[in-house]
């Protein structure tokens, strides 16, 4: 759900929140880091390095429409798909050092950004139990 509003819609209903993100907005640093293009295959194989235990692994069909949408980066640390909109970057997801989001908006010319991470401040992704089970603990791709 995208909006507060319909997370308590969801919970009335007996859907759980099962995942969480980090959202944050970062402007440009004045010196950027050192990135390189890559394509999907690889973000795809990179990115199960970087994501947490039990982490939805989304792939192919995401991966074939996220790749419509954003171009994937890799750094010594860290990996991204971002589209960049208005000037304005928009990260579908920063995994590895965050802290780094200044430098790389720099390093790509832009001004400022949003990002999204694995965290734990905002709710992500929510589910109807038909049993027990242990939830994934982050689920990425949000096409919005």
């Amino acid at each position: 759900p995208s909006e507060p509003s319909l997370c308590d819609f969801y919970s009335r209903l007996g859907y759980k929140t099962c995942t969480y993100v980090d959202e944050f907005y970062a402007k440009s640093a004045t010196q950027g880091c050192s990135f390189s293009k890559i394509d999907k295959d690889e973000y795809a194989c990179l990115r199960k390095e970087y994501l947490p235990k039990n982490a939805v692994i989304q792939e192919k069909e995401s991966l074939d429409f996220l790749e419509k949408l954003a171009t994937f980066i890799k750094g010594e640390d860290f990996i991204l798909s971002y589209s960049i909109y208005d000037g304005k970057l928009h990260a579908y997801e920063l995994l590895g050092r965050c802290e780094k989001a200044p430098s790389i908006l720099c390093a790509l010319g832009v001004k400022d950004g949003k990002f999204r991470t694995t965290g734990t401040s905002r709710p992500f992704t929510m589910l109807f139990p038909f049993e027990e089970f242990e939830p994934p603990k982050y689920f990425a791709f949000a096409f919005d």
